[in-house]
Formats: C-alpha cells, structure tokens, sequence
C-alpha cells in the first residue's frame, strides 16, 4: 500500500494532495481487527490516511482509495468485503454501511434487509429523500417471486418517501405498482393504492394518469363493498372529465357515484353527484330535466344544512340554469349562493360565484350589471 502510494504521489502530485474527502471514512478499530493491531499506524505517518476524533480516518484523497482499490484482485476485494461486513455487524456499524459491503462481496440476500432497515430509519427521523434511495436500492436486489408481501411493503413505503419528498411523479409510478401487486389478494388495499396513485398524478400534473387511477379506484372500491369511497372517487372523476369536455363519460361517472352514494347512505355525497349529474345533462342539452335533477340535489343540501355544501349545490343548478337558457334564474342562483359563501366567510368561492354571474346577466342584456 505505501509503495502504491508513493506511486501516486509521483505521478498526481497535487491531487492526491488535495483537501480531505470526507466522503470515504475508515473505521480504524475494525482496520486494526481485520489487518493487526500494528497496520494502522504506517498508513497514518505516510499520510495515507487523515486520522479524525471517535476512532475514524479519512483517506487524504479519493483517487488515492480509489487506485488503491482497484489494485487488489477482484476475487481478494470479495472476500475482503465479506469479511469486513461480518466485523462492522459484530461492532454494530449502521445498517446502510454494512449493506454496502454485502452488496461489493456480491450477497444481495444478505444487502436487502439491511437497506430496508436502513431506510426505515431514514424515515422515521423524516430523511425522506434518503429513505427514498435507500428503498429503490432494496427493491433493485429483489428478485422476481421472492416475498411478495415484503416487496409490497417496500414499496409501500417508497411510495410514503416520495410523497413526503415532493416528489409527486415517482409517488404516482410506485403507487400503481401497488395497486397492481395487490390486485388478486387484497383489492381493498388495491383500491387505496389507485387512490393515493391517482393523487399524487394530479399533482404531477398527470391528467390522464389521474383519470386512469381515478377509474381504476372506483372500480376497486366498488368489489370491495366501499360505495362511500367509489362515490368520492367517481365524483372527483366525473369533475375532471367535465372540465375536460368529455361530458358523456362525466354523465356516465355522477349517475355512478349517485348510485354509490345512496347504497352508502351518504346524502351529502348523493346531493353533491345529482347537482354534477344536472350541470352536465344541461350541457348535452338536457333542458328542464336536467334543472330537475340538480334542483333535487340543491334540496337535498339544504337539508343536511351544511353551508358549504349547499353553496356548491346553489352554484351547480345556476350552471344548470344558464345552459338551460334560463339566464333570469341562474343569476338569482348565482347571487344565492354567493350570500351563502359570503355568510359563511367563503370569500374565494364567493367570488367566484360573483364573476361566474356575469356571463349570465350579459346574455340578459344588462351591461351595467355586467360591468359591475
């Protein structure tokens, strides 16, 4: 190793002298157990090594660990690792460090656990971008067939990682692989997979992967006997189709969740999906009808006497009214539910429903209202 080094020293010059790297720490009461008690020293006096406090030493350069590295035979620096693993375990070194060494000895049944462990640590003190690599590492080693419940699991809590990392696109990816691992054991855990997937697609920004998830959520609800959940899901569907302007599949989707929601007993769910099932056959050119169904909603709020929910409902029969070309009533629908928001100290939606009332008092010829 000393000759080595002088090699090095002769033909990098200043940058094997160059400022300690930190990133490659050397335990040298497991250098003295592996190599002699004597071995140590030499390495520190040539200025190998950097001695630090707490028994570590750094390598005064990483292309001196490096060329030093790759100097030893590949079948030596195996069974070096493997050894060193065994004596970091008996001194209780951390888990993602002896990880590392089974992983260089080629023993990846005896890396994954410990990257595991390592991972939930990480999590457990909110090190989630770390939890995250550390989890990705794990599932990289496992092979096809072996443990299906503990790769779940794992993936489980990469999913978790990512979405407390921000970092929505991955959540959404993983998410799916849940769903997809649970699908013929567990289809209520399916159904909560699709869900955070399709979450975590919208704020990916995602749209079709949400609506896919979305879908999918439902319909995993609904063979697990959930109808609360399949409305929920089937709802935030149906909105996003309508804004989309794919108003059949809305339709289709809030007379779903209508039936959800009554076998669930939910009536603030079944007012909320008759009032979306109302503005969308108003928009397919349903007419009174259409009124109908989302004044019956409207009624239904009302009687659960949740100021929100009666506002939302107030506000979907005035879009009912106003494709319905019935522009006198929407505006007074409009100006109902904006006093409810308005009341209840829901100023954004008040505002909303303000602004949304002017179009419709246009179309009536009242251009000063308009103005206003």
């Amino acid at each position: 190793v000393l000759s080595r080094t002088a090699q090095l020293r002769a033909d990098h010059g200043p940058a094997v002298e160059g400022a300690v790297a930190l990133g490659v720490q050397v335990d040298l009461p497991v250098l003295a157990e592996l190599a002699g008690p004597a071995e140590a020293d030499p390495l520190i006096d040539e200025g190998l090594l950097v001695e630090l406090d707490g028994g570590l030493a750094v390598f005064r350069h990483a292309l001196v660990r490096e060329a030093l590295y790759r100097s030893i035979p590949w079948s030596r620096r195996r069974a070096l690792h493997q050894e060193v693993a065994v004596i970091l375990t008996a001194h209780g070194a951390p888990c993602a460090v002896v990880a590392e060494h089974w992983i260089a000895a080629h023993e990846p049944a005896k890396a994954r656990p410990l990257l595991v462990a390592a991972a939930e640590e990480l999590c457990a003190t909110h090190a989630y971008r770390g939890a995250a690599d550390l989890a990705r590492r794990a599932l990289a080693l496992w092979p096809d067939g072996d443990d299906p419940p503990g790769r779940l699991r794992v993936l489980e809590g990469l999913g978790d990682c990512a979405e407390l990392s921000a970092d929505p696109r991955t959540a959404a990816l993983v998410w799916a692989q849940v769903a997809e691992g649970c699908r013929g054991t567990d289809v209520g855990r399916a159904a909560l997979a699709h869900r955070r997937a399709a979450n975590a697609a919208e704020l990916a920004g995602d749209l079709s992967r949400t609506a896919a998830e979305r879908a999918a959520a439902a319909e995993a609800f609904q063979q697990a006997a959930s109808p609360a959940e399949e409305a929920e899901q089937r709802l935030a569907l149906c909105a996003q189709l309508r804004s989309a302007g794919r108003l059949s599949e809305a339709l289709h989707e809030s007379m779903a969740a209508t039936g959800a929601a009554r076998r669930a007993a939910r009536r603030d769910l079944e007012a909320h999906a008759l009032v979306l099932e109302g503005a969308v056959r108003a928009a397919l050119g349903g007419g009174q009808r259409a009124v109908e169904i989302a004044r019956a909603g409207l009624e239904l709020a009302v009687s659960e006497q949740v100021t929100e929910l009666a506002a939302e409902a107030q506000y979907g029969l005035a879009e009912a009214l106003e494709y319905a070309a019935d522009y006198a009533a929407a505006v007074h629908a409009y100006e109902s539910a904006y006093e409810l928001c308005r009341a209840d100290g829901l100023r954004e939606f008040a505002a909303i429903c303000f602004v949304c009332m002017s179009p419709a008092a246009r179309l009536m010829g009242e251009w000063d209202r308009t103005l206003t």
